[in-house]
């Protein structure tokens, strides 16, 4: 072990076994200063402290259980789909076109609401027009993934969720749900209808609740200054709305994912 003086940097070197098991102090040698020697006790727990702290500050891994799975080299991975439900979207963020047009007319809208005596300002207004945007689809299936590695093997269960735009081969976003956060998921879903619920009566300033999992995808809603309510999901950079009768039935179709998933065996005991 090495000590070095704070006084006078001398650096002094001690044996293993001359290290004693509480910390004692010492004098320098070369100036009289007073040296701390830290006892092996006491080395022992500050190591063992250190080492909680790495394990909680920096996980072995980011997001869910199941991307680590897809992730996962040198075994053989077994997966299994299945499809539970589609629901189309109102309407899907990400064209660039709608999104433009339907910018131009919010602001025609608020321009001639500043100044509604302005006749341009409502000639602006209702010469702009928003292009159709087709709706996305949202799909719902459940995947159960195996790793098989000489004998053992280990199964994990979870949902995949989609945003497929108009063409169902082009414009995909993929997010997964470990199915130990779908009961948490499913209270989010009732919270928020509970809160749109009580703010729908109100007027009130912009609103927005959101929840996120563990791989960042999003669910929520949001209430503007005229009391209009959507739903949304986002994920990956992609919105898709919903009327929030939509909503629930997302809800419910993650329900019938999670009871599939219960039918193969999962369980919150495997995790």
């Amino acid at each position: 072990m090495e000590i070095v003086c704070k006084n006078c940097n001398t650096s002094h070197f001690l044996s293993d076994d001359r290290i004693p098991l509480e910390t004692k102090t010492g004098k320098c040698k070369k100036c009289g200063a007073a040296i701390t020697v830290l006892g092996k006790n006491e080395a022992n727990n500050f190591n063992a402290k250190e080492s909680l702290k790495m394990a909680i500050t920096q996980p072995e891994f980011e997001g869910t259980n199941v991307r680590q799975f897809l992730a996962h080299k040198g075994s053989v991975i077994i997966k299994e789909f299945r499809e539970i439900a589609r629901l189309r979207s109102n309407y899907y963020e990400g064209n660039e076109a709608y999104e433009k047009a339907t910018e131009a007319l919010v602001k025609a809208r608020d321009a001639y609401r500043a100044n509604p005596n302005n006749a341009k300002a409502l000639d602006n207004y209702l010469a702009l027009s928003v292009p159709e945007n087709k709706n996305s689809t949202i799909i719902v299936s459940t995947l159960i993934l195996a790793i098989v590695k000489g004998k053992d093997q280990q199964t994990i269960f979870g949902v995949k969720l989609e945003h497929i735009g108009t063409d169902e081969y082009s414009d995909e976003t993929t997010v997964f749900i470990d199915f130990d956060e779908l009961p948490e998921l499913m209270e989010s879903f009732d919270f928020i209808q509970s809160k749109a619920d009580t703010l729908k009566p109100q007027k009130c300033d912009y609103t927005e609740l959101i929840y996120s999992t563990k791989d960042d995808a999003q669910f929520g809603f949001f209430q503007d200054d005229e009391q209009e309510q959507t739903a949304f999901t986002k994920w990956q950079g992609k919105t898709a709305f919903l009327k929030l009768s939509d909503f629930l039935t997302l809800k419910n179709h993650l329900l019938k994912a999670q009871e599939h998933l219960i039918s193969r065996g999962a369980s919150i005991d495997n995790y």
